[in-house]
């Protein structure tokens, strides 16, 4: 039984790892691409072009959740997570395998983008059914655990991802890694496609242990839609200002770049053990109050944090800026996915979920760090990333309570 359970917990989150990984490593790794994979007639046009390609990923992220999720729909989570996981596969080895600009010009960047395009598609196609396949396999004390395990693979994943590119920046001179070094860790990942065939390539997706009652209603009320937008987005706000605190440290604040790169990777950590702890706790705690009480931390130390940051400068201040909104954050988060899903009719899920997760990541992977940016310089306030937080949070905690009044799971009475 612990066997069978551990299958069906690496069947549910291997597709997410995977995608956060591919996600993070063309992040890391965009000056080397773009010098690749671009004219070589500047630098920051090279940059330029390579951040817009990894942008048409976002974007064609929800026309994979319509896509894949209409087709789960008929034919069922297995040979859905199948697709997108192949296909993310399948994007990492174009990425990897492409030929440079120098070798085959515009062709290059071209496929590049193509690769980008199809790891979108399949990260829009994976989440929904991936939530629905792990909220649907424990009982009601055990589902906040459970669908906390895909925000703690994105962590590993942000880990292993540091991880690989830290070790080349150290191994590798730099000439190497722009001319090839940086294929490295999308080579790496292609290690998981055998791993994810054998794990989805039997039914193990279409059998939960629970059987399901079909619901009465399918259909949501509008404005739960815009309930459901503004939670998951308060979330990638927040994962995307934690996620800019590089930025900040580095051009705001002027403090040494190994020193940034080093807090930031102990507060990935630290993020995972408050995921953890926040998994836990819902076997006691109900979720909105998990998320009033660790909200209220949220709000109240993000300003006071970013203003002792600002003026102080230390290493201990930077520390703490990245490791208390990290942990309180990690605390959100399973009571955030567990809310969410279960304001979701059974049959539609997966599906609904993808759409509008896909698009809150997609609008706010855009626009958080640009006007996090835009707010520094117009304001002349380094506080005031500090400013995106404490409007969003209060505002997707309003909608979690709201959607938590909602509960229209049918597969276990009592949830």
């Amino acid at each position: 039984m612990i066997l069978l359970r551990s299958k069906q917990v690496a069947y549910g989150v291997i597709g997410n790892f995977l995608e956060f990984y591919n996600f993070l490593s063309f992040v890391y790794f965009v000056p080397m691409i773009g010098a690749t994979m671009f004219p070589a007639d500047g630098r920051i046009s090279g940059v330029f072009g390579t951040i817009l390609t990894f942008g048409m990923g976002f974007v064609f992220r929800p026309l994979g959740a319509f896509v894949l999720g209409n087709y789960g729909r008929r034919n069922g989570v297995s040979k859905t997570l199948m697709i997108s996981f192949a296909l993310m596969c399948f994007g990492s080895l174009m990425i990897c395998c492409t030929p440079s600009y120098a070798r085959i010009g515009l062709l290059a960047p071209c496929l590049v983008l193509v690769a980008r395009i199809i790891q979108g598609f399949s990260e829009g196609g994976e989440v929904g059914p991936a939530s629905d396949y792990l909220f649907s396999l424990g009982k009601a004390e055990e589902r906040g655990l459970l669908v906390a395990l895909l925000s703690i693979t994105q962590s590993l994943a942000e880990l292993a991802a540091s991880t690989v590119g830290l070790i080349l920046a150290l191994a590798m001179s730099k000439e190497v890694l722009f001319a090839w070094g940086w294929r490295v860790p999308f080579a790496l990942g292609l290690v998981l496609l055998p791993v994810g065939i054998m794990l989805r390539r039997g039914k193990l997706g279409d059998m939960p242990p629970q059987a399901r009652t079909p619901p009465q209603h399918d259909t949501l009320p509008a404005m739960d839609y815009v309930l459901l937008f503004l939670a998951i987005s308060y979330g990638s706000v927040a994962a995307y200002v934690r996620s800019f605190n590089v930025t900040y440290a580095i051009t705001i604040l002027n403090q040494p770049s190994a020193s940034v790169m080093l807090f930031i990777t102990i507060s990935t950590i630290v993020n995972i053990m408050g995921i953890w702890c926040g998994g836990m706790a819902l076997r006691r705690l109900r979720p909105i109050m998990l998320l009033f009480g660790a909200g209220s931390v949220y709000v109240g130390a993000v300003i006071p944090l970013y203003m002792w940051c600002a003026s102080a400068r230390t290493p201990l201040s930077l520390f703490l800026l990245c490791c208390i909104p990290a942990f309180v954050g990690g605390l959100m988060q399973a009571s955030n996915y567990l809310i969410t899903l279960r304001a979701l009719p059974d049959r539609v899920r997966g599906h609904v979920f993808g759409i509008v997760y896909s698009l809150a990541v997609t609008l706010c992977g855009v626009a958080t760090q640009p006007v996090a940016m835009w707010l520094i310089s117009s304001l002349h306030d380094p506080v005031a990333p500090a400013y995106i937080l404490i409007f969003a949070i209060p505002l997707g905690v309003m909608a979690l309570f709201l959607l938590s009044r909602k509960d229209r799971t049918t597969a276990m009475p009592g949830t």
